[in-house]
């Protein structure tokens, strides 16, 4: 771990036991645990005009985080996720758009005989 990063902590939650019997006289106990969370401490250090803060590359690859984040600032904290790829965010407004200027009309007019031997699929 870089020095940038100080009292890491690993908190476990519901911890349950599970005792395992391997034979006559050997026992294993596994303990499993539904979620882990890993808590530290980073410097903010500067980055030019601003400040930022290092993220370590398993925390990256952990989220899922690649090239673009979103910041959300709720009760004084920075929640960072990342930008998930939305294919038909704003499609709702363009349409309406589009219809508020007559520009939705259809390309294939709805008489056509899709099931006419003509067509290809």
């Amino acid at each position: 771990m870089s020095g940038q990063f100080r009292n890491v902590q690993v908190l476990f939650g519901l911890v349950r036991k599970l005792p395992m019997s391997l034979g006559s006289d050997l026992e294993l106990t596994i303990y499993v645990c539904d979620y882990i969370v890993i808590t530290m401490k980073a410097a903010v250090i500067q980055i030019g005009n601003s400040k930022g803060i290092r993220i370590p590359k398993t925390v990256l690859a952990e989220c899922q985080i690649e090239d673009e984040v979103d910041l959300l600032v709720e009760d004084n904290k920075i929640i960072i996720t990342p930008v998930k790829n939305k294919p038909r965010v704003g499609w709702e407004d363009q349409f309406k758009a589009m219809a508020k200027g007559k520009e939705d009309e259809l390309f294939i007019p709805d008489s056509i005989d899709l099931n006419s031997q003509d067509w290809e699929w």
